[in-house]
């Protein structure tokens, strides 16, 4: 049996999408953890509301194991990519993960995808170490403007959230 019922992860994704609470906020409303939460959202958006809806399977045969692993293979998914594409019903991330580590294994050899939150890099090959300390500088920099920026939204999301209850 499912841990959470359909219309609790609808509503769930109602005040996110909807009524534009943010996902920690939607989650201490309706008591869930914030990581089940960001799941469902992932989810929704890959596969609507019938990515939300209880499927029940007694296992995953071979030949599916084998496509999700081609797919991802195809698609340079990382496992959370690929779990968020088979769906919150599906299986789970531990599993996921746990297909790769079995197919290297019998495989001697890796599986040809990027990692979790695998970034390309691209440096020049005559770039001095000033260069390279000034692009760090440059790219804390941005960072840290981000952050704030994201905590502004935030924050400016919050208050027009609490005027709406209001």
């Amino acid at each position: 049996m499912a841990k959470y019922r359909y219309d609790l992860k609808m509503k769930f994704i109602n005040l996110v999408i909807n009524e534009g609470y943010s996902i920690a906020m939607a989650s201490k409303e309706l008591d869930i953890s914030s990581d089940i939460g960001k799941r469902w959202v992932k989810v929704y958006e890959y596969h609507g509301e019938d990515g939300l809806k209880p499927k029940y399977n007694d296992g995953y045969d071979s030949k599916y194991r084998e496509s999700a692993l081609r797919y991802m293979q195809e698609n340079k998914l990382s496992s959370q990519e690929l779990f968020y594409y088979l769906g919150a019903n599906g299986p789970s991330l531990t599993t996921v993960k746990r297909w790769i580590t079995s197919f290297n294994a019998k495989n001697n050899k890796d599986v040809d995808m990027k990692k979790d939150n695998e970034l390309p890099i691209e440096i020049a090959s005559d770039a001095t170490k000033d260069d390279l300390l000034k692009e760090v500088n440059y790219l804390r920099t941005e960072i840290a403007y981000l952050k704030k920026y994201n905590a502004l939204v935030r924050k400016k999301n919050r208050l027009e959230t609490k005027k709406k209850r209001r």
